[in-house]
């Protein structure tokens, strides 16, 4: 044994020890021998490994030039594939000439319900409008703390588009005998609204 580890370099130090690294490099140098040696006993090598190799070193061996197809090969198969693009290409051609004919008549129709509802908001529009006038109307016939009580049931909206529909005069009577907390509110909020309209 200890001529063994003199012939590797491995030799006792100072204090009487063997050098770590030369034992370690004779540990690794076995293990590999025992295990390419076990490799070819279990016939790993021999089913495995070796073929992996050849693959591999023939893979390194460069291909041969493919033959060109000669001219009327070429030009049949080439034929037959424009031939089939082409079709290919009218069928999308046609899918989306019908798929827009459906976009465009969708947007006809979108359009036509558009103009009618704006037909009828204009009616409604102008039937509430009617209606605030007659309200006024009332309003104004009769006497101002009566038509204050009433009013005073009305949502804020509609008692503004009402008030604002009766004759001055008589509005600053029914105004005398509202809420006085509600009448500062509104006439603030009317104030403000027309004062942004005229900006």
């Amino acid at each position: 044994m200890k001529s063994m580890l003199k012939r590797y370099g491995v030799e006792k130090n100072e204090r009487g020890g063997v050098n770590i690294l030369g034992m370690l490099a004779i540990f690794f140098a076995t293990a590999i021998v025992i295990a390419v040696l076990m490799l070819f006993i279990t016939g790993v090598a021999q089913q495995s490994l070796i073929p992996r190799l050849k693959a591999r070193s023939e893979r390194a061996v460069p291909e041969p030039i493919p033959t060109l197809a000669t001219p009327t090969e070429k030009t049949a198969d080439s034929t037959e594939t424009t031939i089939a693009q082409l079709d290919s290409l009218r069928a999308l051609k046609q899918q989306i000439r019908i798929e827009q004919e459906a976009l465009d008549q969708r947007i006809a129709n979108i359009q036509q319900e558009s103009a009618d509802l704006v037909d009828q908001r204009k009616g409604a529009d102008k039937d509430t409008a009617t209606r605030i006038a007659k309200l006024a109307k009332i309003y104004s016939g009769m006497k101002p703390a009566a038509a204050a009580q009433v009013m005073a049931y009305l949502d804020d909206e509609i008692f503004m588009r009402v008030f604002t529909k009766i004759k001055p005069a008589q509005a600053a009577k029914i105004m005398a005998y509202s809420d006085p907390v509600r009448m500062a509110r509104l006439t603030k909020k009317e104030a403000t609204s027309v004062a942004e309209s005229q900006k």
